[in-house]
């Protein structure tokens, strides 16, 4: 698309750490984007939530856990921003935004990540916003929190005496092991 710094910049905000022992810098200097690219230090939460405000996409970074949603998922629900957020697409995350406006991408699926992004900023280009999805009502506490008392009121109500191992792993089918509802 031919853009420059001035147009496009990927703020990443938070500690540093090495990726596979490359820091942040040496891989956009590999990649050739580091130019675009502005690392922050940490910063208080009311300085954090100025500058999601006024961010055009927000990107959850993948997790080491398919089966639990991050917390800044929930957070940058509330902003007028796109969404990007890489998950597997069989995780808890994409499971949540299915049928939303947000993008989730698997996080080695370049073409789609490269798409989302490219989508987001002819958004920001025409100066449009899109409509935060906390406005949905499934996204609420209260509604969440009715799926996991339903779910815990029909498991006591079951009797049962399995609990699924929460320690298998993902790309194995989880097992079941024999206990109460004190036990996992």
């Amino acid at each position: 698309m031919g853009l420059s710094p001035d147009d496009f910049e990927l703020e990443f905000i938070g500690h540093r750490y090495d990726l596979d022992g490359l820091t942040l810098e040496q891989i956009a200097t590999e990649e050739g984007v580091e130019d675009f690219v502005i690392l922050r230090d940490p910063m208080p939460r009311t300085a954090l939530l100025d500058y999601l405000q006024r961010s055009s996409m927000l990107v959850s970074l993948p997790q080491d856990s398919r089966m639990a949603i991050p917390s800044k998922v929930f957070e940058y629900m509330v902003y007028e921003a796109d969404m990007l957020v890489l998950a597997d697409a069989a995780s808890a995350s994409a499971e949540l935004l299915k049928g939303t406006t947000a993008s989730v991408c698997q996080p080695t699926d370049v073409p789609a990540i490269a798409s989302a992004i490219r989508v987001g900023y002819q958004r920001f280009s025409q100066h449009a916003r899109p409509e935060p999805l906390a406005h949905e009502v499934r996204f609420s506490r209260a509604y969440q929190a009715d799926i996991l008392f339903d779910a815990i009121h029909l498991f006591a109500k079951s009797g049962a005496t399995d609990l699924i191992d929460l320690t298998a792993s993902p790309t194995e089918p989880a097992s079941r092991t024999e206990g109460s509802a004190g036990q996992t």
